[in-house]
């Protein structure tokens, strides 16, 4: 999968466990792509949508098929961009919280991402000013606009019982008030070490 998958984990909500994705109307043409696929390999879990904007077609359109679990309206967020996405975590009706983006393709079950880590957390240091995230947004002189993002993942395997920590860098690239290009940095270590660990013991 490319782009975007974000995890939270939050207690005292409706739901366990829940899929979040969400998309206003310029990207809406993706929505039902994205539910199909998802479905197709996942079909257990509640999935959620945030309204960042869609058409009104397209809002009566998800009531009436009620695909989703829950609507969120987050169309008088003050955040823009890719900020509408944590804001929309926060608001989460469940204790555990994945964001998919719409444009992901999902090609298996991806049900385990909510069953890797223990105890999640993002590090907070003296340069966070977002939930323990350091953002900084640069002007280049070519005329692009870059939003940079540093921080460190922390947890517990929940197969292997290891603490891990490592840091993560995420890019993304504007055009006005939309990202065009998103790049990630991070190792993948712990995650294969998981999934391995998982794999033995259900062998």
């Amino acid at each position: 999968m490319r782009n975007t998958i974000m995890v939270k984990l939050m207690a005292s909500k409706k739901y366990d466990k829940v899929f979040l994705t969400g998309c206003d109307e310029n990207t809406e043409w993706m929505l039902d792509w994205f539910m199909k696929n998802l479905r197709e390999h996942n079909n257990t879990i509640p999935v959620v949508f945030a309204d960042f904007g869609v058409s009104i077609k397209m809002l009566e359109k998800i009531r009436v098929q009620k695909k989703f679990h829950a609507v969120i309206n987050m169309r008088k967020a003050s955040e823009k961009g890719w900020f509408l996405k944590p804001r929309a975590m926060m608001s989460s009706p469940s204790k555990k919280t994945v964001w998919i983006d719409t444009d992901c393709e999902i090609l298996d079950n991806v049900e385990n991402l909510f069953d890797m880590f223990d105890d999640v957390e993002f590090e907070d240091s003296e340069y966070s000013d977002y939930d323990g995230l350091a953002v900084e947004t640069t002007y280049y002189s070519n005329g692009q606009v870059w939003t940079n993002i540093w921080s460190r993942f922390e947890g517990k395997g929940k197969y292997t019982g290891n603490e891990v920590s490592f840091p993560f860098h995420i890019s993304y690239l504007w055009e006005g008030d939309k990202i065009i290009e998103e790049v990630q940095f991070f190792s993948t270590k712990v995650f294969d070490a998981e999934n391995e660990a998982k794999n033995n013991q259900l062998k």
